[in-house]
Order: C-alpha cells, then sequence, then structure tokens
C-alpha cells in the first residue's frame, strides 16, 4: 500500500473543514437543539464519501458519486423535516419542501412504530435517532450499490467503452483502411 504525505497545504484544508463544521454545528445548534443529532453523523459519513469520490475512479468512483447524491439526500430531508416540526405546528397544510420532508418522514415513523410495538421497550428518542441514522445510511448505501452497479452492466451511463473503463476503438471508413504501401516505380 502506498503511503500517503500530507502537504501542509493539505492540513490546512482539513483544519478548515473542520472549522466549516464546527461552524454549522454551531448554527443547527441555535435553531434547533436536536438538529444536530439529526444530521451530523451521516453528515460526517457523507464528507469521507466526498473525500472518496475524489479520490478513486472506475466503480469505486461511481458508487461513491450514488452514495454522495443519496447520502446528502437523505441527510437534508431529514434535517428539513426536523426544522418543519421545530418552526411550525406541524399540519400537513404546509406544501413547503421542508413540509413535505416532514410527512415523509412522519409516515415512515409511524410505520415503523406500528411494527415495532411488540418489541421490548427502550427510550423513544433513542429509538427515533437510531432509525433515522440507519435509515439514511442505508439510502445512501443503497443508491451507492446501485450506481456501481450501473457502472459495470451500462458502462455507457458513465461515459465510458466497457466495464474496464477503456475507451472502444474507433471505426475506420473504408477509404482509412490500412493497405499496402504503394511501390516504388516502374
Amino acid at each position: 500500500m502506498r503511503r500517503s504525505r500530507w502537504s501542509i497545504s493539505r492540513l490546512m484544508l482539513a483544519v478548515g473543514v473542520v472549522g466549516l463544521n464546527l461552524w454549522a454545528l454551531r448554527v443547527l445548534h441555535d435553531r434547533d437543539p436536536w438538529l444536530p443529532a439529526v444530521t451530523v453523523p451521516v453528515g460526517v459519513v457523507v464528507e469521507v464519501a466526498v473525500y472518496r469520490f475524489i479520490r478513486t475512479r472506475g466503480k469505486r468512483h461511481a458508487f461513491w458519486a450514488g452514495f454522495l447524491i443519496a447520502g446528502s439526500i437523505a441527510v437534508g430531508s431529514a434535517g428539513a423535516a426536523r426544522l418543519f416540526v421545530a418552526g411550525t405546528s406541524g399540519t400537513y397544510a404546509d406544501s413547503s419542501i421542508a413540509g413535505v420532508c416532514w410527512r415523509v418522514w412522519f409516515s415512515y415513523f409511524v410505520l415503523l412504530w406500528k411494527v415495532m410495538e411488540n418489541l421490548p421497550s427502550a427510550p423513544a428518542i433513542i429509538v427515533d435517532y437510531i432509525i433515522v441514522l440507519v435509515t439514511e445510511l442505508l439510502v445512501a448505501l443503497g443508491a451507492g450499490l446501485v450506481a456501481m452497479v450501473m457502472a459495470t452492466c451500462l458502462p455507457w451511463v458513465w461515459g465510458r467503452g466497457d466495464a474496464s473503463g477503456a475507451s472502444p476503438p474507433i471505426p475506420r471508413a473504408d477509404h482509412e483502411t490500412p493497405t499496402a504501401p504503394p511501390r516504388a516505380g516502374p
């Protein structure tokens, strides 16, 4: 395995990312104290996905692309749903994006609570927290796997000629077919 070396610019970038994360954590916490609990764990995983997306190629690149897109949507929808509940009375009348996210997540919770009624009791907030995190991660993982399969089975989707990533040979026209070199004069 190749050993990576960290330059000063990479370290500065890492410090900048940590600073941005701390700022976002403070903003989220000021908005709603439970919002970081819903978004931060999977948000960190999405940041790792960005790093892996940049550093990989081929099928792995496709996996991280799908993981990143679906994970971002899952985290964003859970955060928007939490903001909607914190900011309003949580009625079904709101047709904003946050209201739609809230209705989807709320319906999902109702379904899971009906399924889990007979399980041993646990604090509701912990169960809700675990359900949200596991769901977000499973959505991201599933989309990543679908993207990886698409890159393998349908290489033209990713702009490559075959599953190995090599471009297909360019067909030649009849007048460009290689022939024997011309003979010297009579």
